[in-house]
């Protein structure tokens, strides 16, 4: 037994497969992208460092169609035989899903516009972004149904361990029992026994292909929180019909939608825009304004339901302790790791030998989510080699010329840089203004929904004080003190500052700038004004609110949070909601200054008083561009990077730090 996480790496038989501990390395869709960025077929999964890294089950992903005979197409072979081969290499269980599908050149789900096929849908329905959606004849349904058992048996053949179904998400399976989607008056509509019917016939072919030896584990979506669909019984009532054809339930909720295909009149939040189209998103890939452990009520239920199947779940599950009191307490009996497993997926074998503080947190970024940014940036906030396995290795060679490094500043740019170059083989030192690490950082620490950000900086300082790196607190990285320590690369991370626009009245005891707030967010009175709706003041904002406190946020622009991606501002704004009696936002609206009267600004209204108690400048930070250019010319090369640069987030700041660093 572990001595560590007793649960988490108990032994649990499913079926004739045996898995060697209780994680899931969930499945975490891969944008197309990937595949052309990977030099090897199974790079585009990211399966290499999860197998490696001590998961019990992992996921391939399978396109191919198969034959009526069950045999993927000739040539897809090798490639997923390697796949399968590369996800089993530390002992883990491999599987593949098994997608309601005609055949593969014939889209019928809801993900179709990516290669501009028609959609195939339970109803037609115009869609916001143009596309029509065709209603399934009779055959087609058949048609899937034959598809199904071709592919069952070819999964089943070709050496997977288990099969996985999605009953969840916007699957066919799901459209079915949804009225959302499901307009048919056949027998597929109408009814709960008619709309369960589909996915009945789904489960059901797929069983009777591989027979009652071969592991079934479905993907449940207790619900999909869109107004109107199926009900949290229903599903329930489905799961009563299939039980004895699944063996192992993992719930989750929410929708893994594209933007602009819900049917019209599905409008969550119409004032959101564009945003309303990923307000359910926020349910199936949490960010950091929803709570941890986000489906284990929907599990608990289930596993109350059917306390005789193996339950697990999907979730914000976000540590090794989170997962391992669920298992204790009996609330499922395994777990489903996402991000967790994106951010470190060497985090099984660390947590398994007690190695807690090596473990990568992961920040809740969203950033490894395709959605998030339309495809744009799509990477890991604190793991360089997620999605680049090819070119960033496991571990640094060690350099042939070592050279003195100094790295000039202690956020997170300058302290990955500072372990990079270290674990490249290089004499550091990192010179750090004030008197401890962490950089923008140490606020987190104030902010409940930045609990992430504060672990991710005490990873960084743990790892600091783990290796042979010099660092100079309390001291100004002078152009005498670089010429006095003589290196031969000089990093310089030196951040960037609080803008200062020097309003009129901005020296009154009720005005202060948002940095010097944090430490003191407990002596503020009841009534706070923010002057500056970007991230920095929205975020200070939903602090205070938490606090209980009446918030007004004056923004000059028409959109809070404008920086933040769109899964971002969409939960955002979901949270927000929940303040609406405490929370005023004043958008197109400037402050021209303070009095003892209060913050006076100006809008179409014109000009008016904002009484408060306490008065907050939050208006963003600017670049410490200057001061870093001073430093070059000094050693024979000079780098910079992070928010000294350009102001970015946790993201550019990693990876332009590890790629700097690791190529000195």
């Amino acid at each position: 037994m572990n001595q560590y996480y007793p649960h988490l790496f108990q032994p649990l038989r499913v079926n004739t497969m045996m898995l060697k501990n209780r994680i899931i390395a969930s499945t975490m869709g891969i944008p197309k992208s990937h595949e052309l960025l990977s030099t090897t077929h199974y790079g585009n999964v990211s399966i290499i460092d999860k197998s490696v890294g001590g998961a019990a089950m992992t996921f391939v992903s399978i396109e191919s169609a198969a034959n009526d005979n069950g045999e993927f197409p000739k040539h897809d072979r090798d490639g997923i035989r390697e796949s399968i081969s590369v996800a089993r290499q530390y002992g883990a269980k491999v599987g593949t899903w098994c997608v309601p599908r005609l055949k593969q050149d014939a889209a019928n789900d809801i993900r179709a516009h990516y290669d501009g096929k028609q959609v195939l849908a339970p109803s037609p329905y115009l869609t916001r972004s143009g596309a029509r959606a065709v209603e399934l004849t009779l055959e087609d349904i058949q048609g899937i149904m034959k598809q199904a058992r071709n592919d069952a048996l070819a999964i089943k053949r070709f050496g997977f361990d288990f099969i996985y179904l999605y009953v969840g998400y916007e699957e066919l399976t799901t459209q079915f029992l949804s009225p959302v989607f499901n307009k048919r008056t056949d027998e597929y509509g109408g009814s709960l026994e008619n709309r369960m019917r589909f996915t009945i016939e789904h489960v059901k072919t797929i069983r009777n292909a591989v027979g009652t030896d071969f592991p079934i584990v479905i993907l449940l979506g207790a619900s999909d929180y869109l107004k109107g669909s199926y009900q949290f019984e229903e599903m329930l009532e489905l799961l009563k019909r299939i039980e004895d054809d699944v063996d192992l339930i993992n719930v989750s909720a929410g929708m893994d939608m594209i933007p602009g295909y819900f049917p019209e009149e599905q409008i969550i939040e119409p004032e959101l825009g564009l945003e309303a189209w990923y307000s359910v998103n926020g349910k199936h890939c949490q960010s950091i304004f929803e709570p941890h452990l986000t489906n284990v009520h929907w599990a608990k239920l289930v596993k109350q339901n059917f306390p005789n199947k193996l339950v697990g779940v999907i979730g914000s599950i976000m540590t090794p302790k989170e997962a391992e009191q669920l298992l204790q307490e009996g609330v499922v009996d395994i777990i489903s790791m996402g991000r967790p497993l994106v951010a470190d997926p060497f985090l099984p074998r660390k947590a398994m030998q007690g190695q807690i503080d090596d473990i990568v947190p992961c920040i809740r970024c969203l950033q490894c989510y395709h959605s998030a940014t339309e495809h744009t940036n799509v990477q890991c906030s604190v793991n360089p080699r997620y999605r680049r396995e090819h070119r960033v290795p496991l571990k640094l060679e060690k350099s042939e010329i070592i050279k003195k490094v100094i790295v000039v500043g202690g956020g997170p740019a300058g302290c990955k840089a500072a372990i990079t170059a270290h674990d490249r083989g290089h004499q550091v030192i990192l010179i750090e203004q004030r008197d401890k690490l962490g950089g923008q950082l140490n606020l987190a620490q104030h902010e409940m929904h930045k609990q992430e950000l504060k672990a991710y900086r005490d990873y960084l300082e743990n790892q600091i004080n783990k290796r042979d790196i010099q660092v100079m607190y309390k001291t100004t990285a002078t152009k005498n003190l670089l010429e006095q320590l003589n290196g031969d690369v000089v990093l310089v991370a030196i951040g960037a500052s609080p803008i200062r626009l020097h309003f009129p009245g901005e020296q009154l005891e009720y005005v202060d700038y948002f940095e010097n707030v944090y430490p003191k967010l407990d002596s503020l009175k009841d009534n706070v004004c923010i002057v500056g709706g970007g991230q920095v003041g929205i975020e200070l904002a939903v602090e205070l609110l938490e606090r209980g406190k009446l918030v007004t946020v004056i923004e000059m622009t028409d959109q809070i949070a404008s920086q933040g991606h769109i899964l971002y501002r969409a939960g955002l704004r979901r949270l927000l909601k929940r303040f609406e009696k405490q929370l005023t936002i004043l958008i197109n609206s400037q402050c021209l200054g303070f009095s003892e009267s209060g913050v006076k600004i100006i809008n179409k209204n014109g000009e008016s008083i904002i009484k408060c108690d306490n008065a907050i400048i939050a208006v963003g930070m600017k670049p410490n561009r200057e001061e870093a250019f001073k430093l070059y010319g000094i050693a024979d090369e000079t780098m910079m990077f992070g928010d000294c640069e350009k102001l970015g987030q946790v993201v550019g700041a990693t990876n332009d730090a590890y790629f700097i660093a690791a190529n000195i």
